[in-house]
């Protein structure tokens, strides 16, 4: 214990002491130390000296949450061709093969600020064709083209070019309900906002605000490839066609007449991503800094502290080596407990616990006639409770198979249970119900 606190009060002062007194050779070099407790989580950075003399470190902290990711990332461009029909009025009347027009084409560029949310824009180029009543004034696209006479009116062709520019939100329909999962090959997402929309032909152009809604869903063939189908719904104002303020043959009809006209398309396509080098977008972790100084008030016994220093640290050294191969410490196998923590949505056991199970197995081997209970969960604000019970069951099992397979535990000795997704177990953080917890088990 003495060369231990020896150690840690020689590290305090001399560090600072060697930085000082080589800082024209070190200025600017880094020097990396991550926390033996949290290896993952606090990580010490020493910066060296600064212009004044003072020891500079920076220690990051690393929070496990689900962050946007930076702004250059995940920006997607997505290009689809296929069909569209346009439905008015009067359009009804005629045969479906007459309402539907080729080639709509719809190009999409948008980004992911989360697995479940994002924004983009849209263009969308295609065709309407429909009919008009000739007497009607107000028709804005006609052709003069006679298609069909009904219910004593005279029915003629209308058709334009439309170009309809919009934007919209997204949410990932998957991610949401099924949580993220960077394996999933197949997603399906919905989009709707607002936009305006362009009529035109040879003599008119015709504007019209817009409310456009679609579904995308995408398959991915590659790290930055996916194939696409868009089914895509754009409501706009009846009189967009010039049909709105129609003299009706009847009140009959003039019932039926609906305030809104609307087009509805379905294209195939590819999509593109820029901006990352993985599939594996989302950063789970954020950071935040602090940065310390020291000041260098007392070099006098430099030499010595180093060369205690250096006594203590070997010292220490021999301690954990002969530790690694004793455990008489823990004299009552009934008084065993031990926390696996894992990363959110992963049962890969880390290298620091994989120390730590070793030591584990020991024990358990030294007490055969001893019986242990191995519990999963896993973290229920995270995941649904379907996702959240495979998970812990996931875990338990990967902590048995390393216990029997690799450590040399008898499966007897053994007991497992999962309890899947559980509220916060410990000092109210949910990254710790991210675990398998290894006890002894009860006796009756």
């Amino acid at each position: 214990m003495k060369k231990t606190i020896l150690s840690l009060a020689a590290f305090c002062v001399i560090v600072p002491a060697v930085s000082a007194q080589q800082a024209g050779e070190n200025k600017g070099s880094e020097t990396v130390v991550q926390s033996q407790d949290f290896p993952d989580r606090i990580v010490t950075t020493e910066k060296g000296t600064d212009s004044n003399g003072n020891f500079v470190k920076e220690t990051t902290t690393k929070k496990d949450v689900v962050e946007t990711t930076p702004f250059t990332r995940n920006w997607i461009v997505n290009f689809n061709v296929g069909s569209q029909f346009y439905i008015g009025d009067n359009d009804k009347k005629a045969p479906f093969g007459q309402w539907l027009t080729v080639p709509s084409i719809n190009l999409e560029f948008y980004r992911w600020g989360s697995p479940v949310w994002g924004v983009g824009a849209g263009l969308n180029y295609g065709l309407m064709k429909g009919l008009y009543q000739k007497r009607n004034t107000h028709a804005h696209f006609m052709t003069d083209e006679f298609v069909m006479h009904y219910n004593g009116q005279d029915y003629y062709r209308q058709k334009a070019s439309t170009l309809n520019l919009s934007l919209f939100g997204m949410v990932d329909l998957d991610n949401l309900f099924a949580g993220y999962n960077p394996a999933r090959v197949n997603n399906c997402a919905i989009y709707a906002g607002g936009g305006v929309i362009a009529g035109f032909d040879r003599q008119l152009m015709q504007f019209a605000p817009t409310f456009n809604a679609a579904i995308i869903n995408t398959f991915r063939v590659s790290k930055f490839i996916n194939l696409t189908l868009n089914i895509r719904g754009v409501f706009v104002g009846d009189d967009f066609d010039g049909e709105g303020r129609m003299i009706e043959p009847t009140i009959e009809h003039e019932k039926k007449n609906i305030p809104m006209d609307g087009i509805l398309g379905v294209t195939f396509g590819v999509s593109y991503r820029f901006g990352t080098a993985k599939y594996e977008e989302w950063t789970r972790v954020s950071s935040t800094t602090t940065t310390s100084t020291q000041t260098l008030d007392n070099r006098a016994d430099l030499t010595a502290l180093q060369q205690a220093l250096a006594a203590a640290q070997k010292e220490n050294a021999e301690l954990r080596e002969n530790a690694t191969h004793s455990y008489d410490y823990i004299k009552d196998p009934m008084h065993l407990w031990y926390h696996v923590q894992f990363v959110i949505d992963k049962w890969d056991v880390s290298r620091r616990e994989m120390v730590n199970l070793k030591a584990i197995a020991e024990i358990m081997k030294k007490v055969p006639n001893t019986k242990f209970e191995l519990c999963g969960y896993a973290d229920k604000q995270t995941a649904t409770p379907e996702h959240n019970v495979m998970l812990a069951r996931n875990r338990v099992n990967e902590v048995y198979d390393i216990m029997t397979k690799e450590l040399g535990v008898n499966p007897d000795q053994l007991v497992r249970d999962s309890k899947g997704g559980v509220d916060l177990m410990f000092y109210n953080d949910n990254t710790l119900s991210r675990c398998v917890i290894i006890k002894t088990a009860e006796t009756e």
